[in-house]
């Protein structure tokens, strides 16, 4: 168990000022609790005595001022610690939790774009959302409250024995003994069902996030009744769950219950013995009687937090694996990272790679160069590795051999962060975010003039459309531009390109989803905008090609020229 959380509790030390305060806001509030019952018990029971004492004709006197200030103290003092106490403890909770979907976004940029393309985009959701959520347990349901309770109950033993050893002994040990038993218990029967309740969780989500992504298609295909009812199952297997999780959790407040109760009932046989005896007061039993029933709200979080720690540790597992996943890129290369070389070449040296161990190889002892300046393009039908070229460039993969350069300098020696400085990408599947056109086009460049993005645009043949658009460039685009045309979408990441300015530029399949006039349009805006740049153009129509000085092909993973001759054999 401590092995899963271990990471999660380190990650506690940044906030611990605020965790710390939580929890003494939280001590405070229980001994407040303690104070009051236990005082008011005492003063009740003192002033009922004295009472019957002076009915009786017997001359004495009580203090009243002090307990009853006492009182007042602790009553005032335990709601404003508690408002406090609360008001800190989640603020430090929502910090933490801040704090980790920070870390493990991090973490996620880390992994290289396979390990990040076998993930569906609602586990991503649940993992940032779902549970780092469920972490909140750790702070708020166990740290703080296991903390509080031991640091409760010893203190009240040690506070309860200056009246009566024997009682004191008793009955905190019995309410120390429930507050191990009850949550072991509540525990091991949670395990189970806490980790499956995780499990379906992120099941529902991503079957939810699935229906609402492909909506479109479900309906196209009349498959939309077969999709609710897998959610429809799914929903029921988590409810059936949560369900289990609540009869755990009355079963856990009734055992709770019963510990504290039977605390109480033997602390007051006992205090009769000793009463009759005159081993103790009246007023000192009413003390420790009523000082049970208070402690009794620092045991009874414990059995909930033990409940729930399945479900914790199964989400920090997860969260874990996310984390801890190893990159192929070459991030974590042991080679010192060398400073980027002058010059803007690429090139394969025998490359070979496959996206999975037992597959056929994508490219095999692949050789290609790509000179400073000379523009490149690549030919052929789907399915051929075209687009594997540009994946590797961007460091997205490491081949299985050979060797990839940039300006002479092996690309796994240079940081990341500097090749994508020197190459600009336009992706067969680019992205576009629920934003405004001028906040996707600054993703390229946050400084850019609206001067540069206009000029950006216009490369790509979409400034016209913008200027048309009543909001120009604070036009909304949607959730992955669903609130633009295809061709539209595709030529705004290409003004992203263009807005890069990078002297290295791999456009795959640049004019997809143009028209004809269109297409021209931006071919030739192209031809004048790559001079003097390093271009790989990847497409499966080289005739809406800009002007090219080489044509390639790949042939069972090797590079192929092509003579102009025989491009339209190359595509059959």
């Amino acid at each position: 168990m401590i092995a899963e959380l271990w990471p999660f509790l380190r990650l506690l030390r940044g906030r611990l000022g605020w965790i710390a305060a939580g929890a003494a806001l939280m001590l405070a509030t229980l001994a407040a609790s303690l104070g009051l019952l236990a005082t008011a018990g005492w003063f009740i029971t003192a002033t009922g005595l004295a009472g019957a004492a002076l009915a009786a004709g017997a001359a004495l006197t009580l203090e009243i001022y002090r307990p009853g200030a006492a009182i007042r103290f602790f009553a005032i003092f335990r709601v404003v610690s508690r408002y406090l106490e609360r008001l800190v403890t989640h603020e430090a909770t929502f910090r933490v939790l801040a704090d980790l979907r920070v870390w493990l976004f991090g973490r996620i940029l880390a992994q290289d774009h396979a390990t990040l393309g076998r993930l569906r985009g609602g586990q991503v959701l649940n993992r940032l959302t779902g549970d780092i959520d469920a972490l909140d347990h750790l702070y708020l349901r166990v740290v703080a409250p296991v903390s509080v309770a031991a640091v409760m109950l010893l203190g009240a033993m040690a506070g309860f024995a200056l009246v009566s050893p024997e009682i004191a002994l008793v009955s905190v040990g019995i309410l120390i003994v429930s507050a191990v038993c009850v949550p072991s218990l509540i525990g091991w029967l949670g395990h189970r069902p806490g980790r499956a309740m995780a499990r379906e969780a992120e099941d529902l989500r991503l079957l939810s996030v699935d229906g609402v992504q492909g909506m479109a298609e479900l309906r196209a295909f009349a498959a939309t009744g077969r999709h609710e009812a897998a959610l429809r199952s799914a929903s029921a297997a988590h409810s059936d769950q949560k369900r289990q999780m609540a009869h755990i959790t009355g079963l856990a407040s009734a055992l709770t219950g019963l510990g504290g109760n039977l605390a109480i009932w033997v602390a007051a046989i006992l205090g009769v013995g000793l009463l009759s005896a005159e081993a103790i007061s009246g007023p000192g039993l009413a003390l420790i009687l009523l000082g049970l029933l208070a402690l009794n709200e620092a045991v009874s979080p414990l059995p909930l937090a033990a409940q729930y720690l399945g479900h914790t540790r199964a989400a920090a597992s997860r969260l874990t694996a996310l984390a801890g996943t190893q990159t192929s890129t070459g991030a974590g290369t042991a080679d010192p990272v060398q400073p980027l070389p002058d010059r803007n070449e690429v090139g394969f040296d025998s490359v070979t790679f496959r996206y999975l161990p037992h597959d056929r190889p994508v490219l095999e002892c692949a050789s290609l160069r790509l000179g400073e300046g000379e523009r490149v393009a690549v030919v052929g039908r789907s399915g051929l590795g075209k687009s594997t070229l540009s994946e590797l460039i961007l460091r997205r993969h490491r081949p299985e051999a050979g060797r990839l350069t940039l300006g002479g300098v092996d690309l796994q020696a240079l940081a990341e962060d500097d090749i994508y400085t020197r190459v600009a990408c336009l992706e067969q599947k680019p992205r576009l975010f629920n934003t405004s056109i001028a906040e996707n086009l600054w993703l390229a460049d946050e400084d850019a003039s609206p001067e540069q993005l206009w000029a950006a645009l216009e490369v790509a043949g979409l400034a016209v459309f913008v200027e048309s658009l009543p909001e120009g460039l604070r036009t909304q685009v949607g959730e992955a531009g669903v609130m633009l045309s295809g061709g539209e979408a595709r030529r705004l990441c290409l003004a992203r390109v263009v807005l890069r300015d990078a002297p290295i530029v791999i456009l795959d399949e640049p004019t997809a989803g143009l028209d004809r006039d269109t297409e021209n349009k931006v071919m030739r805006n192209l031809d004048h905008w790559l001079g003097g740049r390093s271009a790989l153009i990847v497409t499966h129509t080289p005739e809406r090609l800009p002007r090219v000085d080489r044509v390639l092909t790949l042939d069972r993973g090797r590079v192929v020229e092509v003579a102009q001759s025989a491009l339209s054999e190359t595509l059959s």
